[in-house]
């Protein structure tokens, strides 16, 4: 994007520029006769392929507005412009149909083309990012970023002489790129290059950073081009060609062939000559005037002498300047014209008016805006369009009227009375006859107002729950010594954080200026806000401070590298309460223990005694089988001693 939003593009091929065209017309005979030479060969040696027209239709993808390359006809709603023609004199010469798409900005062409709803960009930037989606074919021009200062600046000679001034760019412009990329300026960043060339003008900035050449044509066209300089060398080389989406390799070849040879053409350099003119002559009305005068004084030192002769150079230097005035009431009569049309085609709201406030003249944005035909907005002057009763509009008057100029909001007023914030931009100057007038820029800026309190409420929101949060929350940035964390220092922290920690007055101060000897006697929250810090790995530990007397239950995580946040609460009485269960476990368990003991003593002495009556019972039965056995034999001995008597 940072090239599609120049106001213009410059041309300047194969590192040609506009007296490279001039000493060409010097010996334009001959380049002719070369040229023609070359165009008969080449048109000898077209190849059918190129010569038939192709029945396919090139789908050609353009902007709405980016003069002079793209413009939009208002009554036909068809595109015109510098880029336009060329595209149409390549599609004759290649044989090919073009049909143009138009769309609203750069952003809608480049989606288009990467959708493959179109085939190709007529006039495209090459860049390296569009090289990944574009195949380019040999560029139709080149321009150079240049730094611009008011004619009457003198110690800005370099990019070096920038430093510190306030410099004008467009945004997402290549100039944009290259200052925001080297820094140490103050930029002034705005949507147009007209914004921009107004800043320079009107001494708001110091100098500005864009494109030669397109720069150059509109203040030529603006009457401009004496107020401004450019100094320096060049910052950039900007290179522009037909943009072909990836994948069409004939249509590439074909239309980069063509290329090759059109921009050898006189035709070419008719288009050229067409769309961005010639430079301003050297000859302008100031200086006809000055060697007129000068011319007079000389002609009455000499008038004795060579009387005849310089009353004849006097009228032929009249008859000239005459010449010149007319022309330069012409080149004037359609700087203007364009000038109108800048303003007409402008997305802001732009009004000619007076430091009084009656309002002279207004573009159709404004209409729209206030709902107003243009003689309804003049009729009613300031007080129809502004919030009298703002009391901004006092001190925006004062400054502009101590300064020259002011940029700021104001409350202003639709026909149907609605009102809605507009930020203004606005300056004095003086008319041709010397008036006072009042140049007067404005922006609806309600959707941006919308948003703005949309993220006030949610930053209220997120900080009255960072305020009423419960857990302390502490932001801070690690400090490193050879990746090892040395230190760390307190960013933000909430009121939970001083109610838990004790701690008051700790934003920007390092820790260890707070907490004395936390290094020693804590060193693995160092280790562990190092360590999340640089990985971003969130972490969840609990840790005991000899500093706060107690201990903490810490989320630690990173929103980016280098820095952590940790979000704690004292769980003091939490852990004495569980050192006090685990004492009591413990009391508990060694009483059970004592208890087993005694009962395992007990158990055993039972088992003995048991061991003890059992034994005697089992010789007890015993004797008595013995005693059985005995009363037995001795029964048996008595029946024998009967049977033998």
């Amino acid at each position: 994007m940072g090239t599609e939003r120049m106001g213009a593009a410059a041309i300047k091929l194969g590192g040609s520029n506009m007296m490279a065209i001039n000493r060409r017309h010097s010996s334009r005979l001959f380049v002719f006769l070369i040229l023609s030479l070359l165009l008969a060969s080449f048109t000898l040696q077209i190849p059918p392929a190129l010569a038939a027209p192709d029945d396919k239709e090139v789908i050609a993808g353009v902007p709405a507005n980016f003069p002079p390359q793209y413009q939009v006809d208002a009554k036909t709603g068809k595109p015109y412009g510098f880029a336009i023609d060329v595209m149409d004199e390549i599609a004759r010469r290649s044989g090919i149909k073009v049909r143009y798409v138009v769309y609203g900005n750069w952003s809608g062409v480049t989606a288009a083309l990467k959708k493959g709803e179109i085939d190709v960009v007529p006039n495209f930037g090459i860049t390296d990012e569009r090289k990944k989606y574009t195949d380019f074919t040999a560029p139709v021009e080149t321009f150079q970023i240049k730094i611009f200062v008011r004619s009457t600046t003198e110690d800005i000679n370099s990019i070096d002489d920038l430093a510190g001034r306030k410099v004008a760019v467009v945004s997402e412009n290549q100039g944009y790129v290259i200052m925001k990329e080297r820094g140490g300026t103050e930029l002034l960043v705005y949507d147009s290059m007209e914004e921009a060339l107004m800043a320079l003008i009107s001494g708001n900035a110091d100098a500005m950073v864009y494109p030669e050449a397109p720069l150059l044509l509109v203040a030529r066209q603006s009457g401009l081009e004496d107020h401004i300089k450019t100094t320096g060398e060049s910052l950039a080389e900007i290179k522009r060609s037909i943009g072909v989406r990836k994948g069409q390799p004939e249509l590439y070849n074909k239309l980069d062939e063509t290329v090759k040879a059109f921009i050898l053409t006189p035709e070419y350099e008719k288009l050229y000559q067409k769309w961005y003119g010639k430079p301003k002559p050297f000859w302008n009305t100031e200086r006809v005037l000055a060697a007129v005068g000068i011319a007079i004084i000389l002609a009455a030192v000499i008038f004795f002498v060579l009387h005849y002769f310089s009353v004849l150079r006097l009228n032929k230097k009249l008859a000239d300047t005459l010449a010149q005035l007319e022309t330069s009431e012409k080149s004037l009569r359609e700087s203007e014209e364009r000038y109108r049309m800048l303003v007409d085609n402008s997305m802001d709201a732009v009004l000619l008016t007076a430091p009084d406030g009656s309002i002279l003249s207004a573009n159709p944005t404004a209409c729209r805006m206030f709902g107003r035909t243009e003689e309804e907005i003049c009729q009613g002057g300031r007080a129809g369009i502004v919030d009298v009763t703002d009391p901004r509009l006092p001190v925006m008057l004062e400054e502009r009227a101590r300064t020259g100029k002011f940029k700021g909001e104001l409350t202003l007023i639709r026909k149907d009375g609605t009102k809605f914030p507009g930020e203004i931009t606005t300056a004095i100057f003086k008319d041709k006859d010397g008036l006072d007038r009042t140049s007067m820029i404005i922006r609806d800026i309600t959707e941006r107002k919308r948003a703005e309190e949309a993220l006030r409420k949610s930053e209220m929101y997120y900080r009255s729950l960072f305020e009423n949060m419960v857990e302390g929350f502490a932001y801070c940035r690690m400090l490193f010594e050879n990746d090892e964390p040395q230190d760390f220092i307190y960013l933000n922290v909430n009121r939970a954080f001083e109610e838990l920690t004790g701690l008051n007055n700790v934003v920007g101060k390092k820790v260890t200026e707070v907490i004395p000897g936390i290094r020693e006697s804590n060193p693995e929250l160092f280790e562990i806000y190092g360590r999340v810090a640089l990985s971003g790995m969130p972490e969840r530990f609990e840790s005991h401070s000899e500093s706060f007397g107690g201990w903490l239950s810490v989320s630690v995580y990173s929103p980016e590298k280098g820095y952590f946040i940790a979000v704690f609460d004292n769980i003091t009485e939490r852990k004495l309460a569980e050192e006090e269960l685990k004492k009591h476990r413990e009391h508990l368990e060694e009483m059970v223990k004592e208890r087993t003991a005694e009962l395992e003593k007990k158990t055993t002495e039972l088992e003995r005694m048991n061991r003890l009556f059992v034994g005697r019972e089992l010789r007890m039965v015993e004797l008595k089988q013995k005693i059985a056995e005995l009363e037995k034999e001795i029964g048996d001995m008595n029946n024998l001693l009967k049977a033998e008597k």
